[in-house]
Order: C-alpha cells, then sequence, then structure tokens
C-alpha cells in the first residue's frame, strides 16, 4: 500500500515531465523553417536518384515554394480545405515530374510510396501504444 501512494505522489510530476517533453518536441519542429525542410527533401531525391547540378537547382525551386505554401496552409488550420491541400501537392507533384526524366520520375514514385507507408505504419504504431 505504501508503494502505490508513493506511486501517486510521483504522478503528477512524471506528467509535467511528460507534458514538458511533448512541448519541447513540438517547439523543435516548428523551429524547422520552411526552406530547411524543402532542402531536407531536396537532398534526399538528389542523392537517392543521382540527379544533376541542373535537375538539383530545379527541385530545390520547386520544393521552395511547395513547403512555403504548405506551411501557409497549415497556418490556416481548419481554414485550410483539403481541396486546396490536394491540388497543392498535385502541382507539386506536376512540377517535379517535368525536371525527371521517366525513369528518374518512376524512381521518385517508388520512393515515395515506401516513405509513405513507413510513415503510415509508424502513425499506427504510435497510435497502438495509446
Amino acid at each position: 500500500m505504501k508503494s502505490l501512494k508513493s506511486i501517486f505522489k510521483l504522478a503528477p510530476f512524471v506528467l509535467v515531465l511528460c507534458l514538458a517533453f511533448n512541448t519541447n518536441t513540438i517547439a523543435q519542429n516548428e523551429k524547422a523553417t520552411s526552406p530547411q525542410i524543402a532542402g531536407n527533401q531536396t537532398e534526399f531525391i538528389i542523392n537517392e536518384l543521382d540527379l544533376d547540378a541542373a535537375k538539383a537547382k530545379d527541385l530545390k525551386s520547386i520544393n521552395d515554394a511547395y513547403s512555403d505554401k504548405m506551411k501557409q496552409l497549415m497556418k490556416k488550420g481548419s481554414g485550410a480545405s483539403e481541396e486546396e491541400i490536394e491540388a497543392l501537392k498535385r502541382s507539386h507533384t506536376n512540377k517535379i515530374r517535368s525536371v525527371l526524366d521517366i525513369e528518374e520520375y518512376e524512381k521518385y514514385l517508388l520512393m515515395t510510396a515506401k516513405l509513405k507507408k513507413e510513415k503510415e505504419a509508424k502513425a499506427m504504431d504510435k497510435k497502438n501504444k495509446y
């Protein structure tokens, strides 16, 4: 019984620590700027597809613009419609398609599909933990 009381005394402290950690993690994610996010995406694509400098420059420009626009939509919160978000994603994909050749674009699609599945699996794991 004594150990149960000590657990209840520690519970608020543990809760505060968890909330502080979660808030810090969110703040770190919000600190990532659109150019940093676009740069990471661009570097990943360039490395995976082994692209030349001209295509790398074009992709950086496309990803910078996409990242800025997506961040603006996310700031709208519930004001951003699904149609707006999907239209932006389609536009981004079409612009990338115009830069890459057929083989590179096929690799890009496979790569993004794999990443999407991994992201969904992580989200499911996270959901199942709680």
